[in-house]
């Protein structure tokens, strides 16, 4: 995402030294503030807690950097309805290949 705001283009990469200044930006930017605005959708929490009192097995696969997500799920009081969370850099690569989705299942023993 970051290189696509800095090229303006969907597949070419940012100068990596742009890139990195920019992103380091972004983070301190972004961390103190990662729930500040974030809310759960109307009924989230209550679906979250029903499937879990049925047994279902959830999980998070997400490409937000782990920085963000455990303290964003941690904020939206939510983080104890996930069994496995995956983020962006939990694994070599991220969605949309189906890696993170496929560990994640396989910690969670889906069929």
């Amino acid at each position: 995402l970051m290189h696509r705001a800095l090229t303006g283009t969907r597949d070419e990469d940012a100068e990596p030294t742009l890139h990195a200044t920019a992103y380091a930006q972004f983070v301190d930017a972004y961390q103190p503030r990662v729930y500040r605005r974030t809310r759960l959708f109307p009924g989230v929490a209550e679906v979250l807690a029903t499937l879990g009192a049925r047994g279902w097995a959830l999980g998070v696969v997400t490409n937000k950097p782990a920085r963000f997500t455990v303290p964003l799920l941690e904020q939206a009081g939510i983080a104890h309805h996930f069994a496995v969370t995956l983020s962006g850099d939990s694994l070599p690569t991220k969605k949309p290949d189906p890696a993170p989705l496929l560990h994640a299942a396989a910690q969670v023993a889906a069929p």
